[in-house]
């Protein structure tokens, strides 16, 4: 395989897969062409054109000078007077390696070639590899060019069948090649998304950022869930990133609309897969009641608010033509669009189509004639799905203004992420994976032509008898059957007849039974797992119980133990306190003490000599006043050492 064959999925892998930022994964590419050509001076459009002589890619002038200034931080590049001098001694470091890429792209095809081999595809692999790249260089364009993939994209060919069930087995097996899958598809978004971006650091804080009406419907669960995935990463990586996220007043009071009619439609007896729209669909799988559906209907902006979305209020005025755009010709260049690619518009579509054309309008109006060659500085954008709005957004933009490169009012939601992830392409790697996902079981549902011809039958089986009015509505509103048609069809309307409905109900009973023995085995399973569980929890309460005698007899131990301790502490350190108190109590109180009693004694003895009633008054006093000195020493003492004791407690 040559390199311009595949530089382009090559730059994806090593920007996504490997984790780098999208400026270092491009500088080999430059480093290789001012190596090769020997440029000594580097002149910025001298490079742009050699990079698009030989990758048929023309990056644009702001871009390469921010790629060069790689170069600048690793020395391979110098700054000498204003010129870009190249080191070729450095620049030769740098060159390109496509070893892991080749070893992760040789096992694609190789597991692709065994998966299709393995399950007796009717897909021949002899030109896998050519298909593979024709494919992934179609198809990542296609995400951010189309309008509706279910509706717009052509049947499967074989390859395609084949290619679609083999990713969805990548992802039920958690394959590391499917995030390799993911980084290459993101390829040509990443490509458009340098056209719009500034400098890698620029802020998107402040930036209104509105969403069309199929991004909101994503968001709240009624498409793919996937899909709804990959919206939810973006939607949390945009409030992170400062931007306020609405929607324009009149595309809500579209979504409140579409939500009704789906609502009534989904309870209808008349409710069929082959007329239900994303939302009716997702509205009739939930099976509320119609009370809970009544409910459901008025929390919807409560719904978007806990998202992070809140509804703009622009009380549009036909009159006020103030910033005011062309409506009329801004909607006939998207009926022009969809006429070129042959896409009929009906009167729902046409609606939907003036409300989008309005919402363009209105960001126009909220910009108040301020314009910007950078997203981060746009002030208000529109983000949508619809990839022939966005198309026709920047032709617009593009034919108003004298000058080029001005941001349009709305982009698709994609390249708006490439322009978020620039700087971090594991994030855009984590989205492309559950869109490259979305996409692909997309692609596995019936078009809207094979399911009118299955209801057709149906409806010929039950005026023929050939079944009832019960299985005709199960089978006509069931949510396997669209899988179900897709199995026995293979999209192929050459395997289609009059008695596929046979097939398509026996498949459906197939796909229960096999469902009903997976929850079958997952219930015996989880049988096993809490016998086990109770037999396990039987062995551990009974050596808990001898565990738990050991461990009360050790408790009891330790406790006395403790208590011992404890009291051998308090008795020492009573000890040491009375007889410390005892000492203070002697030095203080010892010495007039002593002097009180021998002036007793000498009373005592000179009134001792003669029995008078006088003197027996004297020594009766002076023997009680002997008492009360003694009983004043002892109680002094007992309160000097609790002193002494209280004290010492406060440093124990």
């Amino acid at each position: 395989m040559q390199n311009n064959k595949y530089i382009k999925l090559y730059a994806a892998f090593k920007a996504g897969y490997m984790g780098q930022n999208i400026l270092n994964t491009y500088f080999p590419f430059f480093a290789n062409i001012l190596y090769e050509k020997h440029i000594e001076v580097i002149d910025e459009y001298l490079l742009q054109t050699e990079f698009n002589n030989k990758y048929n890619f023309e990056p644009t002038i702001p871009f390469i000078r921010q790629v060069l200034s790689v170069g600048l931080e690793n020395k391979s590049i110098k700054k000498v007077a204003n010129n870009y001098i190249s080191d070729f001694s450095e620049l030769k470091k740098y060159s390109l390696n496509t070893d892991d890429f080749e070893s992760n792209w040789s096992k694609l095809i190789y597991e692709f070639k065994n998966y299709c081999s393995d399950n007796k595809t009717e897909y021949d692999t002899t030109n896998a590899e050519d298909d593979l790249i024709s494919y992934i260089e179609n198809n990542d364009y296609l995400i951010i060019s189309q309008t509706d993939l279910e509706n717009t994209m052509p049947l499967p060919n074989s390859f395609e069948y084949a290619w679609v069930r083999f990713i969805k087995r990548l992802a039920e097996n958690s394959s590391p090649l499917l995030d390799f899958i993911a980084a290459i598809s993101a390829s040509n978004i990443f490509k458009d998304a340098l056209l719009y971006s500034g400098e890698v650091n620029d802020s998107f804080k402040g930036l209104n950022v509105y969403l069309d009406s199929p991004m909101v419907f994503a968001l709240l669960g009624m498409d793919s869930l996937e899909r709804t995935k990959s919206y939810q990463i973006l939607l949390k990586d945009m409030i992170k990133a400062g931007c306020n996220v609405q929607i324009l007043d009149n595309n809500y009071n579209e979504i409140e609309g579409i939500i009704n009619r789906s609502a009534t439609w989904a309870h209808s007896t008349q409710y069929t897969i082959s007329k239900a729209t994303k939302v009716a669909k997702y509205l009739h799988d939930l099976d509320l009641s119609p009370e809970e559906m009544v409910e459901y209907c008025e929390s919807i902006e409560e719904k978007l608010n806990n998202l992070g979305i809140t509804i703009r209020k622009t009380d549009f005025n036909m009159q006020d033509a103030s910033f005011q755009e062309d409506e009329t010709e801004l909607f006939n260049m998207v009926k022009a669009r969809y006429d070129e690619q042959h896409m009929g518009i009906s009167e729902e579509k046409a609606q939907s189509i003036e409300t989008d054309v309005r919402s363009i309008i209105l960001v126009y109006r909220e910009r108040k004639g301020r314009t910007s060659v950078k997203i981060q500085t746009c002030s208000d954008i529109m983000l949508t799905l619809n990839g022939v709005l966005a198309n026709v957004s920047k032709q617009y933009e593009s034919n108003r203004s004298v000058n080029a490169g001005h941001i349009p009012a709305c982009i698709s939601a994609d390249l708006f992420g490439a322009l978020l992830w620039l700087n971090s392409p594991n994030d855009i790697v984590n989205y492309h994976k559950h869109k490259l996902l979305a996409d692909c079981y997309s692609s596995l549902q019936p078009s809207k032509e094979l399911l009118d011809k299955y209801i057709s039958s149906l409806e010929n089986a039950k005026s023929l008898g050939e079944i009832d009015e019960k299985k005709y509505l199960f089978m006509r509103s069931h949510s396997m059957v669209s899988d179900a048609l897709m199995n026995v069809t293979k999209g192929d309307y050459a395997r289609f007849n009059d008695r596929t409905y046979l097939d398509v109900y026996e498949e459906i009973k197939s796909q229960a039974r096999k469902e009903y023995l997976i929850e079958a085995e997952k219930h015996n399973q989880t049988k096993k797992d809490l016998q086990n569980i109770i037999f396990e929890n039987n062995l551990l309460s009974q050596k808990n119980a001898e565990l738990s005698g050991e461990f009360i007899s050790l408790k009891q131990d330790f406790e006395n133990y403790k208590k011992a301790q404890i009291q051998k502490e308090e008795k020492q350190f009573n000890s040491l306190s009375a007889f410390i108190g005892n000492c203070i109590a002697f030095i203080l109180l010892i010495i007039p003490y002593v002097l009180i009693l021998v002036k007793l004694e000498f009373v005592k003895a000179k009134y001792a000599a003669q029995v008078t009633k006088g003197n027996i008054i004297y020594l009766t006093l002076a023997v009680i006043i002997s008492l009360i000195v003694a009983f004043l020493y002892m109680q002094l003492k007992k309160i000097i050492v609790m002193l002494v004791r209280k004290i010492m407690s406060k440093y124990k």
